[in-house]
């Protein structure tokens, strides 16, 4: 269940998740009904690359510049957002975000928040699923850099899943199970 506070305060909802959860499709769905601005930080890196880059996918992007250049960037647009928030926001996180302890700090701990009420949920979906969606989504190369070339689509997803997962749980408030069997 999702409260409503006073509106004094900001109130911010942080989805924290692997790809392939559905969550922009939910979420933008849902924050159109509760009133909260929905903000995506795939499209906003996205955006930004194409802007200031010339570079379509965030693929294009790490295997021209690295993955230490995007955490860079990442966290930059972030920490950008979060300054800027409406009172009543949702952030959707990319799925790796949570990785960076910078990124961490931000979302949890920061003075940009300090006065806020924030919820961070973690859609915890099985591999099979993402694997399953993973298959049958034509943009998946282009948007979704796979780290490990060498691995198939499952092992590569079951890699990041299992690096990522300590954290999806220790810095969730609420987790939400989203099996589709």
């Amino acid at each position: 269940m999702i409260y409503f506070l006073s509106t004094k305060m900001k109130q911010i909802i942080v989805l924290n998740w692997m790809p392939w959860c559905w969550k922009s499709t939910v979420w933008k769905t849902l924050s159109k009904k509760i009133w909260y601005t929905y903000y995506d930080l795939d499209d906003l890196i996205l955006s930004y690359i194409l802007k200031n880059f010339l570079i379509s996918t965030i693929s294009e992007f790490v295997w021209k510049y690295w993955w230490d250049e995007f955490r860079f960037l990442e966290s930059k647009l972030l920490k950008n957002l979060i300054k800027n928030l409406n009172s009543v926001s949702v952030i959707s996180l990319w799925w790796g975000t949570i990785s960076c302890i910078n990124n961490i700090y931000l979302v949890k701990n920061s003075e940009l928040l300090k006065n806020s009420w924030v919820k961070i949920f973690y859609l915890d979906t099985k591999i099979d699923d993402i694997v399953y969606r993973v298959q049958n989504d034509k943009k998946t190369n282009d948007n979704r850099p796979i780290i490990d070339s060498n691995l198939d689509i499952k092992s590569d997803i079951l890699q990041r899943y299992n690096q990522r997962k300590s954290n999806y749980l220790k810095y969730s408030t609420h987790i939400i199970d989203n099996s589709i069997y």
